[in-house]
């Protein structure tokens, strides 16, 4: 039996969505730039994304900004966000 709580957000999630009138199946394309600076995503006919790395005045040339174990991030000690 579903709880309360998850009945409340079930009621958000289908307000959020509306009707649902069938699953299509598309083709993702996805690239990374192999320095990691840029990506992109597309589904044909429906979206398109970019992305880009961030950069700043103290990033040296050619590098991105890395944020180390920034506060209320899902990441462990030690680890990287990029």
């Amino acid at each position: 039996m579903a709880s309360p709580r998850h009945i409340r957000a079930s009621r958000v999630q289908a307000d959020l969505v509306g009707d649902m009138r069938g699953a299509e199946f598309a083709p993702i394309e996805f690239e990374v730039a192999d320095d990691l600076s840029w990506w992109t995503a597309r589904i044909p006919g429906k979206v398109q994304a970019r992305g880009e790395a961030l950069t700043g005045p103290t990033t040296p040339p050619g590098q991105r900004v890395q944020v180390h174990n920034p506060p209320g991030a899902e990441v462990g000690p030690g680890a990287v966000a990029t």
